[in-house]
């Protein structure tokens, strides 16, 4: 498994942490903080992404406010409501 670690693109972090001692790939527990590490990048990468969405659909409906009618004015009259006895 050792020699995998060279061939991974962005691996020199990982090369990094291997040879310091901080990652163990070759047991199932190393795999498994690994695994996680890598879940948690991918949670916070959609996040990121859902939210860029979010800014692009809210920019794309801007321009749809300039079809809104501006409302009544405070001061002007209204009609009285009628009431039928």
């Amino acid at each position: 498994m050792p020699g995998t670690v060279g061939r991974l693109p962005f691996s020199m972090p990982l090369r990094q942490a291997v040879e310091q001692g901080a990652a163990d790939l070759s047991s199932p527990q190393g795999l498994m903080a690994l695994d996680g590490l890598v879940d948690r990048q991918a949670a916070t990468l959609a996040c990121l992404q859902d939210f860029r969405l979010m800014m692009g659909v809210t920019l794309a409906a801007l321009p749809l406010l300039l079809l809104l009618r501006p409302g009544a004015a405070k001061g002007a009259p209204t009609a009285a409501p009628v009431i039928d006895r």
